[in-house]
C-alpha cells in the first residue's frame, strides 16, 4: 500500500507543477516537463524514503533479531529471567512509554481505547501485560503491532515446545545411561571388591563411590548453589581427612541462589576433584584451602596447598591438566594455575545469557 500511495502521490505532483510552470510560469511544454520531473527528483524522492524509513523500516530492525532474542528467551534457566527478558523484547521492539502487567489474563492480543495501549496475554508461563503509548507515545498501535506481537508470540512457542522436547531426549538418554552404570558397572565393581586382595579395596571402593555420585547426579535436572557446595565441601572434607591433611573451607553465597544444569554441576565437581586430587597426590600439603564464592551469575573457586609445587616453567602438563580445562570450556569456564607458596588453580565459571543447548542438559 506505501508503494502505491507513494506513486500516485508522485504523479500527481508531477502533475501539479507541469501545470503550474505552463500556465503560472507560461514555460514551453518541453522545459515545464523536464523541470517537473527534475523537481520531483530533487524533493519528492528525498521525501519519500525519509516517509518510508519512519513508517515501515522502524520494524525491520527489531524483526532481524527476533529469533535471536526469542531462543534466549525460551534458553533462560530461570522464569523470572524469562520474564524480564520478554519485557525487555516487548520494550526494545515497541517502545512504549510503560509496560505493566496484568492481574487477570486476556484471551487475546488487542487494541485498547484505539491503540492507545497494546495487551498481550500470558504464554509459557509468562505473565499478561499491557504496552502503553508506542514509541514513546509518539504513535498509536495498529493491526501491524498485533500481526508482530503474534508472530512473537509464535516463535516463543516453537521455541520453548522444542526447548522441553529436547530436554526430554535428552533425559531419557540419560536416565538410559544411568541404568547401565548401576545395572552393569557397579554390579561388577561390587564383585570385585568381594573378590579382591586387601591392597586394592580402597580405590575399588572410591570408584564404586564416583560410580554413585555420577549416577546421582544424572538423575538430578538442576541442582542450585547451595546444594552443590554443601557436596562440594563434604567430598573435599572426606578426602583430605583420609589423607591427613588439614581443610580450610571458605564459601560466600548472595541471597539468590545460582542455578546450575547437570552438566554444570558434573563438570564443575570434576574440575574441584581433579584440583584436589593433583594437590594431594603431587603436592604433598600439611593444609589445603578452599575459597568459593557464588552468586546468580556464577561460580569463583580457587583450591591452594601449602606443598612442594614446582615452578611453573618445570610443569609438564598431564592428562588431567588438559581434561580439566576442556571440562571447562564445555560449560564456558576458564582454569588458571599459579605457583605461590604452593600451587592455587582458580576456576572461573560465569553463567551465559542465552546459552546454547548443550548447556540446558546434561551429556
Amino acid at each position: 500500500w506505501f508503494r502505491a500511495l507513494s506513486w500516485f502521490g508522485g504523479a500527481l505532483l508531477l502533475i501539479a507543477l507541469d501545470m503550474l510552470l505552463v500556465y503560472g510560469l507560461h514555460l514551453s511544454g518541453d522545459i515545464s516537463l523536464v523541470l517537473a520531473l527534475l523537481i520531483c527528483g530533487l524533493v519528492w524522492l528525498p521525501f519519500r524514503q525519509w516517509l518510508w524509513q519512519r513508517l515501515i523500516q522502524r520494524y525491520a530492525a527489531p524483526e532481524q533479531n527476533l529469533f535471536r532474542d526469542i531462543v534466549a528467551i525460551a534458553l533462560a534457566p530461570q522464569l523470572k529471567e524469562r520474564g524480564q527478558r520478554w519485557v525487555d523484547l516487548l520494550t526494545g521492539t515497541f517502545r512504549p512509554l510503560s509496560v505493566q502487567a496484568l492481574a487477570e489474563d486476556v484471551e487475546r492480543v488487542s487494541l485498547v481505547e484505539h491503540g492507545r495501549a497494546l495487551r498481550i496475554p500470558a504464554l509459557v508461563g509468562l505473565p499478561a501485560c499491557e504496552l502503553s503509548y508506542a514509541d514513546a507515545g509518539r504513535r498509536l498501535f495498529g493491526s501491524r503491532d498485533i500481526a508482530l506481537v503474534l508472530q512473537m508470540m509464535a516463535m516463543l512457542r516453537y521455541a520453548d515446545s522444542s526447548r522441553d522436547a529436547y530436554q526430554r531426549g535428552a533425559s531419557g538418554e540419560r536416565e538410559r545411561i544411568r541404568r547401565d552404570i548401576h545395572d552393569d558397572i557397579g554390579a561388577r565393581l561390587l564383585t570385585l571388591l568381594h573378590t579382591c586382595g586387601p591392597e586394592h579395596r580402597p580405590l575399588i571402593r572410591e570408584t564404586l563411590d564416583d560410580a554413585r555420585a555420577l549416577v546421582k547426579t544424572m538423575e538430578m535436572s538442576v541442582t542450585d548453589s547451595r546444594q552443590a557446595l554443601e557436596h562440594w565441601q563434604a567430598e573435599i572434607r572426606q578426602r583430605c581427612e583420609a589423607a591427613a591433611v588439614e581443610l580450610h573451607w571458605q564459601q560466600f553465597e548472595s541471597d539468590q541462589e545460582l542455578i546450575l544444569t547437570p552438566r554444570e554441576y558434573s563438570n564443575l565437581t570434576r574440575i574441584l576433584r581433579e584440583a584436589v586430587s593433583n594437590a594431594l597426590r603431587h603436592g604433598a600439603p600439611n593444609n589445603v584451602t578452599v575459597v568459593i564464592e557464588a552468586n546468580v551469575s556464577g561460580v569463583t573457586a580457587t583450591v591452594c596447598d601449602d606443598g612442594n609445587a614446582k615452578p611453573a616453567s618445570q610443569w609438564e602438563r598431564g592428562r588431567g591438566c588438559n581434561i580439566m580445562q576442556e571440562r571447562a570450556r564445555e560449560i564456558g569456564a576458564e582454569v588458571s594455575w599459579e605457583v605461590e607458596s604452593g600451587c592455587r588453580v582458580i576456576v572461573r565459571f560465569e553463567r551465559r545469557s542465552g546459552a546454547p543447548f548443550p548447556a540446558v542438559a546434561a551429556s
